[in-house]
Order: C-alpha cells, then sequence, then structure tokens
C-alpha cells in the first residue's frame, strides 16, 4: 500500500537559495537603472523616475548608523538606493511618519537577478507603529529568461529586519505574465519577495495579492509561483505578523505547463529553518494551477520550520493537476504547537490530494521527533478529486508520517468525486476526522465532525477508506482517543469504515459513540462504542479513563469536562511539558518464544494493558531490539 505515498512528492521542486548571493557594499552616485524592457507600467511612471524621489536625506546623514525618513519622496530614494547596491548592514532606517505612496507605482528592490548580485536589504527597517498607504505594484513581464522576479517593498532581505509596520488596504500588487513568459520563477510579498535570515516583526499586511500568467510557451523546466502576504519566500524569523489581504496565484496554461507548481499562504509561501511565532491570516487564500500542481496553506504554502500560536480564519480554495492544501500549511516538515483553522477548505484535483485542517502532507522527519501538538481544525473541509487516486484527506492532516498528539477537529469533511468522464484502473482514498493516511502515533485526540466519502466511478476500482479518526494507518497506532461523528463511506468497488478507523489499524483505548451512523461495506469495529451519556461522564467517566492513560505518558490529566463546553464532551487541558519527551514509536512488536519483542528507533516508556484496559505494567524502551517476559495472554501495547 506503501505505493500511493510515492507520488505525493514526485513534482516538488527546490526554491533556488539565496545564500548563494555575495554582495559588496559601494558608495555610488543615485543613478536608477533597472529591467526598462520586460517591466511596464502605467504612464504616471515609478517612484524611482528622475525626479520623483529626493535622496537628500542619505547624502546628509551618511554615515550616520541611523537614517530618518519622513515622506514618500525620501522613501523612493531608499529603494534607488538599495539598488545601486547599497545594502545598510548594521544601519537603521527610521520612518518618521505614514507614507502615502499612490501618486506613482512602486520599484521592489532587487527586483530580478540572473547571473549577477542582488541588491538587498541588511540594515534595519523600524515603521515605528507607521502606516505605508496606496503602494501599487503591477508588473507584466515577457521575456526575462534565467531569472527569477522578487517582489515586494523590499525585493530581497539578507539578514535584515523589518518590524511595527503596516502596509494598508489601498495597495495592490499585481503580476501579469503573458505567455511569452520563460523566467525562473516569481516570489510575491507585500514586505518582501524573498529573505534570508531575516526577521519580520509588527508587520501587517492589508494589499491584495495576484499573480496570473498564461504559459502558452513555458519553458519545460519547472518554474514556481510563490506568494505570501508578509513574505514569498525566504528563512528567518517571523513574529506577531497579521494577514488581512486575499491572496490569489492562477495560471492559466496550454502547452508545455506541466512543470508550473503554484505555492501561497497567507503569511508567507515557503519557508526554510524559520520560527514562525503568534501570527494570524484573515485573507482569502487562492491557488489554481489547472495543469500542474496547486500548494495552498492559511499561514504558509511549504514548511520547515516551527509553527507556534498562529490562526488561520480566511477561506482557502486550490485547484490542479495534484493538490495539496492545509489550514495552517500545505506540505510541512517541521513541529507545530497549538495552531487554530478557522476557514473553509475547497479543493479540487485531478489525481493526488492531500488535505488537512492543519496540514495537507506532514513530511516523515529526519530525526522522526517531529509533532502536531495541541492543534485544532473548526473548518468544513470540501473536496472534489477527479478520480481518488492518492487521497488522503484529514481534520488535521491529509498524511501524517509523524506524531499527532493532543489535537482535535470539529469540522465536517466531505469527499465527492466530480463525476468526470476520465477512469483510473484502480484509486484509494483515506479520509479521517484526524488524519487520512496515517504513518504514525495518534494519541489523545478527539473528532466531532462528520465523516464523508463517496464515489460513483463504476468503471474503476475505487477502495475507501473512512474512520472517526484515521482513515488507514499504515504504520504506527491510535490511542486514547474518541470520536462523535458520523462516517460515511461509499464505493461501487469497496469501502470500509469504522468509528475509529477505517481500514487496517493498531487501534487501543479509543471510544467511539454509539448512536453515530457508520455506513460502508465493510465495517472495522476498533474501538468501543459509549452511550452519549456514558462518554458525556453519567455513569461512566471517559475523561477518567483517558487520562488513566495519559498519566503514563506525561504524569499529568490532559482530559476534563468542562461546564457547557464541548456539549459536555471531555475536552484536552492545556498541553503538559513532558508529553513529546515521553512519547515514542514503535517499528515493529510482536510475540516470540512466549515474549514480548518491542522493536524502537529511540529510547521511551511504554504501558502494557490487558484486553479489559488496566495498566498490567510500565516498560523502559532502550533503541533497537528489546525482549520482556510476559505471562501468557492477549495484552495491548501503548506507544
Amino acid at each position: 500500500m506503501l505505493w500511493k505515498h510515492r507520488n505525493y512528492y514526485r513534482y516538488r521542486w527546490k526554491v533556488r537559495s539565496a545564500k548563494t548571493i555575495i554582495m559588496k557594499k559601494k558608495i555610488f552616485s543615485l543613478i536608477f537603472c533597472v529591467f526598462c524592457a520586460v517591466i511596464v507600467y502605467a504612464q504616471n511612471g515609478l517612484w524611482t523616475d528622475e525626479g520623483n524621489y529626493s535622496a537628500e536625506w542619505f547624502g546628509s546623514q551618511y554615515p550616520s548608523k541611523e537614517f530618518h525618513i519622513k515622506n514618500a519622496e525620501e522613501l523612493a530614494a531608499l529603494a534607488s538606493v538599495i539598488n545601486n547596491g547599497y545594502t545598510f548592514e548594521d544601519q537603521k532606517v527610521v520612518l518618521d511618519a505614514d507614507i502615502d505612496l499612490s501618486q506613482h507605482y512602486w520599484m521592489p528592490t532587487g527586483m530580478s537577478a540572473g547571473n549577477v548580485s542582488l541588491a538587498r536589504f541588511s540594515g534595519i527597517f523600524e515603521g515605528n507603529g507607521h502606516i505605508i498607504k496606496g503602494l501599487k505594484i503591477h508588473i507584466a513581464s515577457k521575456n526575462i529568461a534565467d531569472r527569477i522576479i522578487y517582489v515586494g517593498l523590499f525585493g530581497l532581505v539578507g539578514h535584515g529586519i523589518i518590524q511595527n509596520l503596516t502596509i494598508d488596504a489601498t495597495s495592490r500588487i499585481t503580476i501579469i505574465s503573458d505567455k511569452y513568459l520563460s523566467e525562473k520563477g516569481i516570489r510575491v510579498g507585500s514586505f518582501s519577495g524573498s529573505c534570508l535570515d531575516g526577521s519580520y516583526i509588527n508587520c501587517v499586511n492589508e494589499a491584495e495579492i495576484t499573480i496570473e500568467k498564461t504559459a502558452e510557451y513555458a519553458t519545460a523546466e519547472s518554474i514556481s509561483y510563490i506568494a505570501g502576504g508578509i513574505i514569498g519566500d525566504g528563512s528567518g524569523k517571523i513574529e506577531n505578523c497579521i494577514n488581512k489581504g486575499n491572496i490569489k496565484v492562477e495560471i492559466y496554461d496550454n502547452n508545455y505547463a506541466d512543470n508550473l507548481p503554484v505555492v501561497c499562504g497567507g503569511i508567507a509561501g515557503t519557508i526554510d529553518d524559520t520560527e514562525i511565532i503568534s501570527c494570524t491570516n484573515f485573507g482569502n487564500i487562492t491557488a489554481i494551477s489547472p495543469s500542474s500542481g496547486a500548494y495552498a496553506g492559511g499561514i504558509f504554502g511549504d514548511d520547515r520550520g516551527t509553527i507556534t500560536d498562529c490562526i488561520n480564519w480566511g477561506d482557502i480554495t486550490a485547484s490542479g493537476d495534484f493538490v495539496t492544501v492545509g489550514g495552517i500549511c500545505s506540505y510541512g516538515e517541521g513541529n507545530f504547537n497549538n495552531c487554530t483553522n478557522s476557514g473553509r477548505i475547497s479543493a479540487t484535483s485531478v489525481y493526488e490530494m492531500n488535505v488537512g485542517g492543519i496540514v495537507g502532507t506532514y513530511y516523515w522527519s529526519t530525526d522522526g521527533l517531529s509533532y502536531i501538538l495541541m492543534c485544532r481544525n473548526c473548518g468544513e473541509i470540501i473536496c472534489k478529486p477527479t478520480f481518488m487516486m492518492g487521497v488522503s484527506i484529514g481534520g488535521i492532516a491529509g498524511f501524517s508520517g509523524n506524531r499527532i498528539l493532543n489535537c482535535w477537529n470539529l469540522g465536517n469533511i466531505v469527499v465527492n468525486d466530480s463525476e468526470d468522464e476520465n477512469r483510473s484502473d484502480w484509486a484509494t482514498a483515506d479520509i479521517g476526522g484526524i488524519a487520512g493516511a496515517m504513518e504514525n502515533t495518534v494519541m489523545n485526540c478527539y473528532n466531532r465532525g462528520s465523516v464523508s466519502a463517496e464515489t460513483g466511478l463504476i468503471e474503476c476500482d475505487v477502495t475507501i477508506n473512512a474512520g472517526g479518526i484515521a482513515g488507514n494507518v499504515y504504520s504506527g497506532s491510535v490511542g486514547n482517543s474518541y470520536n462523535t461523528g458520523n462516517v460515511t463511506a461509499k464505493s461501487p468497488f469497496q469501502s470500509y469504515s469504522g468509528g475509529i478507523t477505517g481500514g487496517t489499524s493498531n487501534c487501543f483505548l479509543s471510544y467511539y459513540a454509539e448512536d453515530i451512523q457508520i455506513s460502508g461495506k465493510n465495517l472495522n469495529e476498533k474501538g468501543t462504542p459509549l452511550t452519549s451519556e456514558q462518554m458525556k461522564g453519567n455513569d461512566y467517566n471517559l475523561a477518567e479513563i483517558l487520562n488513566d492513560y495519559a498519566k503514563v505518558l506525561t504524569d499529568a490529566n490532559l482530559w476534563e469536562y468542562r461546564a457547557d463546553e464541548n456539549d459536555g464532551y471531555p475536552v484536552l487541558t492545556d498541553k503538559p511539558a513532558s508529553v513529546l519527551k515521553m512519547t515514542t514509536t514503535y517499528e515493529r512488536i510482536y510475540g516470540s518464544n512466549g515474549k514480548l519483542v518491542i522493536v524502537s528507533s529511540r529510547p521511551g516508556r511504554c504501558a502494557v494493558y490487558d484486553i479489559q484496559g488496566k495498566l498490567v505494567c510500565l516498560l523502559s524502551v532502550a533503541g533497537g531490539e528489546n525482549h520482556f517476559d510476559l505471562p501468557p495472554g492477549i495484552y495491548i501495547i501503548g506507544a
């Protein structure tokens, strides 16, 4: 069954690193020279045109460690200074007033580059709580061979800091690429198109960002279009930032458009080795690439960083040949802590589709320690694959190779094929309230939303796995969790459904409401059915039962009942600090010659229960193969 995951990453690309850029600081006369042959603007011209900017502040304050800017003409000169190679390294630029840029179009600093050095900002830009109004960037590009276009207030930021600044709703960033396009790609963010080890603190974007492209004669090489509310791509730190602007990347393609993936996120398009802390997105996110990949996330599109205390309120829409969508992140490898999605997710694909309320594809981490912790999804998830080939959809993660701990889903999940005339010889779909396809541990989670997956494709063998917690657990386990949502799996070929899991699973100490509707050709009866009253603590304290196992791993009570909350069902308390240190994943568990054998990738603690759920013993597991003596019997082994 593992074949289905290989295609998930077939079309991934590597974003060119800005780390190879070497800049030399130099003092110069202000001569503005930019790619005028490829940039088309309206008749009111650019701020960096002769006579539209004033550089007196630079000459009068140089070589000060702190420069002050008080009007649009002086801010325009900053762009011209940077475009001529001055980086402001170890210097600060301070904004002393609100700035209105509506009179002319803005030229991003260091906007485009081929085999030349890039102009970048490497200082501190202190916005002082001021507002930039009327920022307008409109670029119609053609024949930009071997260049990446960087677009934003700053095109490129290298080891710089942008802070305490707002770009208001009168601002617009629009990129229109015509059919003769042959560039390497576009990176767009309101504050910067790209950054290397930069920091963005207390920044607010209200501007709409739009990329539209006709790709009739695009080159065969992979070209990526990346947009974010704050930055396009990069590395560093983003903290206390807010996006309120809608972001849309749409590719209208014809011939040779198989390698045109689009990526967009409310805060950032793609990030690498980046911390994102306490950021919020309110803007709607749209990614469309009919013959290629569409990646969309409420906070960021592609992640290799750590995400903490982030919230998405915006609706997310994605459509493409293959689609990856997440309420927080489309494709992730880092850690997710205390994040929330409340936006509606809509996805349409021809082939593969990974969609999750928090993350669409959660790829295996190299150290095996990555996790999603204390995250929740409240948004509805609506998916429409043309045919169900490699479809994984979950309330928290679509596909996960890492741990999902202490999370919950309240959103309904609906999956229907599009009844297209195309047919696949064989296809599969994994749909779950917490995870669609799982290759690790789901622990201390609950689902309250309904899970429904249906296909009417008669001419192909479609197998649907639908579960209240997980669609299918290919490796790992589901434990100490509960579900109260209805589960539906309908296919003319095969369907597997269950209150906890649909397909194959290692499931222990998990519960589901016995009065929910579970429909499918084959029912997975794993899990313990309870009445709603029992789950709410009447004559049966489910929270206490769940805590019995949770305390083995964390020495803390994770579950409790709260008056007038969650319809009376147990809720999760604040995360304990020890929950991550004591949870481990076992590569293999089996009996041999009267001994219990546990093969583990790292040390940890393992709880052994009898068939009634009573704790038998607590084992210390070392890395490698472990052998334990137990009396003959049937046991439940906790992760």
